[in-house]
């Protein structure tokens, strides 16, 4: 299986869409997926930057890229899901994420409620315009099919461990207990 991995990626999703891209051209092949482990930036909502990403802003401004491209279908984006380049310059894998602590979680909360989109896998729903980026649901599995009847398996936990009883991005133990080793959700790969 081809797969990335992505992190911390912090609204720089056209330079991370653009690695797919070139990857796959320089290797005439296309990824199974991609995956980001936590950090996508998910903040639609300028507004609703968090401390960190409001301070990083002016230094750099694709900081604000998912507010910028992926809120609003822009031309630029839409490019590189189809074959301009040839056949393996079009982007078809699921690009698939786990909340971190620079997320805009009201916004994933509200977002969760949608079923997958078209061609997504199950235990996990569409955060952008373009429904080519999916979040993992908190605590689930989610298979991935690659060649020759292979699969990957990827289990998802969002936020992180050493948070303030209160924040919206810590880890919770409902998660961590549905992934337990021995039950209904076994897995290749942790997500988290």
């Amino acid at each position: 299986m081809n797969i990335a991995l992505f992190s911390d990626v912090h609204g720089h999703l056209r330079m991370l869409l653009h690695m797919i891209r070139n990857w796959q051209i320089a290797h005439s092949a296309h990824f199974d997926a991609a995956l980001i482990a936590g950090d996508l930036g998910c903040f639609p909502d300028p507004s609703r930057f968090d401390k960190a990403t409001k301070r990083w802003i002016d230094r750099d401004p694709e900081e604000a890229g998912f507010a910028k491209y992926f809120t609003t279908p822009v031309a630029e984006v839409e490019r590189l899901f189809e074959p301009e380049l040839g056949e393996f310059s079009a982007i078809r894998c699921p690009i698939l994420f786990v909340a971190g602590h620079h997320e805009d979680y009201d916004y994933i909360t509200s977002a969760s409620k949608q079923a997958p989109a078209p061609g997504a896998p199950p235990n996990t729903f569409p955060v952008d315009c373009y429904k080519r980026l999916h979040c993992v649901r908190d605590g689930a599995v989610v298979t991935i099919p690659g060649q020759h009847n292979s699969r990957l398996r990827i289990a998802g936990i969002w936020g992180i461990e050493n948070a303030r009883a209160d924040a919206p991005y810590r880890i919770t133990p409902r998660a961590v207990q549905q992934l337990q080793v021995g039950g209904k959700q076994s897995f290749d790969l942790l997500l988290t």
